[in-house]
């Protein structure tokens, strides 16, 4: 070392390179949270169209439950009316034999 050397240099230099370490370890977190944060957000929207589809899958569920019961009323309707009218053509004869 030369004597007008001042010995503030050597600890500046010190100092410049653990700052550039620190910055270098900042850099590289900023990079893994990004990443962390990506991935975290990916899994969300994953989850979120997982839980829209389960929503669809129930309200198809509910609306075919719904027109099998339509159905069922129907069917039942239909069935009423066939009984009505076998009753009808059956009483028909016995009434003109009334007459």
């Amino acid at each position: 070392m030369s004597d007008n050397a001042d010995p503030r240099d050597s600890l500046i230099a010190e100092l410049q390179t653990l700052v550039g370490e620190l910055k270098d370890d900042v850099r590289q977190t900023i990079e893994m949270t990004d990443a962390v944060i990506h991935q975290q957000e990916s899994a969300h929207a994953a989850e979120l169209e997982r839980q829209a589809n389960e929503m669809k899958v129930a309200a198809y569920e509910r609306e075919n439950s719904i027109r099998r019961d339509i159905n069922d009323v129907y069917t039942s309707f239909i069935g009423t009316q066939a009984n009505v009218l076998n009753a009808l053509q059956i009483a028909k004869p016995t009434q003109k034999l009334a007459c």
